[in-house]
């Protein structure tokens, strides 16, 4: 069925077909084949033959806490899909059965680094690129810390002491997108999980994410997820109890 959620998910495809559609259209599912789902991505699968995949789920909080350092690699931040060899898909799904018989919170960390570490080591070299820029991390710091503020192209460059257009340019290049449209992605994504997570009103929402207009808060979250925010809520109803943690199912 389609469905969408305010968590991190990678799936893990072991063996079988399929296709996995998204609003950005279709994928042909083959084993080895690794999707990473931002937040709010919508999904379905189709045409199902013998299809035997692993979800890996871990929750926005636990991205802006235990996990910050590594959101800013290069490797991390540009992945999207990832094509395994049968030795990494081994140690993969060894990886990701062990969170799920973990006991503890480190035990469980630990092994979604080693994931993540096998799955970075796959991305061709000519996709990456060198360290972040210092006025990228910074810039990334302040939006995510101060969200409702009305930030502007100039104001963001100024911080990062850069001029504006190589600015834009350094920004693309770290994390795949423009400084504005990055941001209008994590206020769309920051809105979904308050949504799911809390009772607050649409307008509290709207200003806790910077978009205090509310039809403007509306068009721009339909923008991202094809649908009202309000109509967001009643679809998914209330947060999926993995939201907020790390979660291993099949």
């Amino acid at each position: 069925m389609p469905h969408d959620h305010d968590f991190q998910e990678a799936v893990l495809v072991l063996s079988g077909t399929g296709i996995h559609r998204t609003v950005q259209g279709d994928t042909v599912l083959q084993a080895g084949q690794v999707l990473f789902l931002r937040p709010g991505t919508w999904h379905t699968y189709l045409d199902c033959e013998a299809l035997d995949y692993v979800n890996c789920c871990f929750g926005t909080e636990l991205l802006r806490s235990e996990l910050r350092g590594i959101l800013d690699e290069p490797l991390l931040a540009r992945m999207g899909e990832v094509m395994l060899e049968p030795d990494d898909l081994d140690i993969c799904r060894g990886a990701l059965e062990a969170i799920e018989a973990s006991r503890s919170a480190l035990e469980k960390l630990g092994y979604l680094l080693v994931f993540l570490a096998r799955l970075a080591q796959r991305i061709p070299a000519s996709s990456t690129t060198t360290q972040p820029h210092s006025g990228t991390l910074i810039t990334k710091a302040q939006m995510e810390a101060s969200l409702a503020h009305p930030w502007t192209l100039t104001e963001l460059a100024a911080l990062a002491c850069l001029e504006p257009t190589y600015f834009v340019r350094r920004f693309r290049a770290d994390t795949g997108l423009p400084p504005m449209a990055w941001l209008a992605r994590l206020r769309a994504e920051r809105a979904a999980t308050l949504l799911l997570q809390t009772n607050l009103s649409m307008q509290e929402i709207g200003e806790r994410v910077g978009w205090s207009d509310l039809s403007y808060f509306a068009r721009r979250f339909r923008a991202h997820f094809g649908c009202s925010p309000s109509a967001y809520r009643v679809r998914l109803g209330q947060a999926n109890a993995t939201s907020a943690g790390l979660a291993y199912s099949r």
